[in-house]
């Protein structure tokens, strides 16, 4: 007879805190081997979040978990949208000629095998994962299975209410210092990934699903503010948006200035540039709802003086909240908030008591 694990006997409530503290060790997966029950209560935690990649394989996972029951579990989708490479680096005559020639692998070969830590890199291998990558990217584009899969899978998390897509190169070690050279420009590739995922996002509140957070990572490309129908679908798929993250992403705050963000009440801006005039369009842009602004990671350019001359540096917390005084703020925002330095804990938190007099 098989020997029941003690856990077997404990209230299901009771499973679900221990699940929830084990979290913190990375042991979710293990406990939800140690039996039925407790592979039900580790359900929610190991789907909350699901990845994507741009790959045949992970829409294919995506298609997978849509239809599975974990779908169910899903709270959060993150999808990693790859710049393109160049589809001509098929042809072996054109790679040799005008990408990587036989001379250049040469002269790099002693490099290449001291930073790849003794192993060899061959030139053959160099062209077939970059040719095998772009033949994978043409098949998804050629016949849209990018767009197709979000548009029909995102509908059937019922529970999504957080999309997250971070722009990435896509390309994997030990080739990631080959990328440059084979990349497309990602102003035109960035672009078309951000309007498949707002499509997708159409088609699933169309389908009742409430997205309520909405983050972008190291987009770069700047998107067309009149005379494009993005505006109007960014409208409607971010209408129920409550916050919204941009990390890494100068590209996209002048074009959501311009798009109805009825429910925005959180910005959250990280690891970028500030430009004054532009943060200052979009919150009062989205003045009647926007109530708190949160910084992380954030630079503004200021003067350093010196005996020999003046350089520009990236400014300091200070400098922030100086600049931040100066531009307009909105009637709605209560809160600004920079650097988090714990739960609830910041290098600097100011509390708008009667914003309008900010205004």
């Amino acid at each position: 007879m098989e020997k029941r694990s003690p856990f077997e006997h404990l209230p299901v409530e009771l499973l679900d805190i221990i699940t929830r503290e084990v979290i913190e060790d990375s042991s979710i997966k293990s406990l939800s081997c140690v039996s039925g029950i407790l592979r039900l209560v580790c359900y929610p935690y190991l789907f909350h979040t699901l990845k994507i990649r741009f790959s045949l394989d992970g829409l294919t996972r995506l298609k997978q978990i849509s239809a599975s029951k974990v779908a169910h579990y899903v709270n959060v989708i993150n999808y990693e949208a790859s710049e393109l490479i160049d589809p001509l680096i098929r042809s072996p005559i054109y790679f040799r000629r005008h990408i990587y020639t036989p001379e250049e692998y040469i002269r790099d070969e002693n490099e290449l095998c001291w930073s790849n830590r003794g192993n060899t890199i061959t030139y053959d291998s160099i062209y077939s994962y970059f040719r095998l990558l772009s033949k994978e990217q043409q098949e998804i584009l050629n016949k849209d299975r990018d767009i197709m899969s979000l548009q029909s899978c995102l509908p059937q998390f019922t529970r999504l209410t957080c999309f997250q897509v971070s722009f990435v190169d896509g390309v994997e070690r030990p080739f990631q210092w080959f990328a440059g050279r084979v990349l497309v420009d990602w102003k035109s590739s960035f672009p078309d990934h951000f309007e498949n995922v707002i499509r997708a996002i159409c088609a699933a509140k169309q389908a009742g699903i409430h997205i309520r957070t909405f983050q972008v990572s190291s987009f770069y490309s700047r998107l067309p503010l009149v005379g494009s129908e993005l505006t109007s679908l960014a409208a409607t798929a971010l209408s129920e948006v409550e916050e919204l993250r941009l990390t890494d992403s100068p590209g996209l705050l002048d074009f959501l200035s311009i798009v109805a963000l009825p429910s925005l009440q959180r910005l959250e801006l990280e690891d970028c540039w500030l430009w004054l005039p532009e943060l200052e369009e979009f919150l009062l842009a989205h003045t009647s709802t926007l109530q708190v602004l949160h910084l992380e990671n954030a630079w503004l350019p200021s003067e350093i003086t010196y005996d020999w001359g003046i350089t520009w540096g990236l400014g300091t917390t200070k400098t922030i909240i100086n600049g931040i005084s100066k531009i307009k703020i909105g009637r709605a925002l209560q809160e600004l908030t920079i650097n988090r330095k714990g739960r609830n804990e910041f290098e600097y938190k100011r509390i708008f008591k009667n914003s309008a007099c900010h205004q």
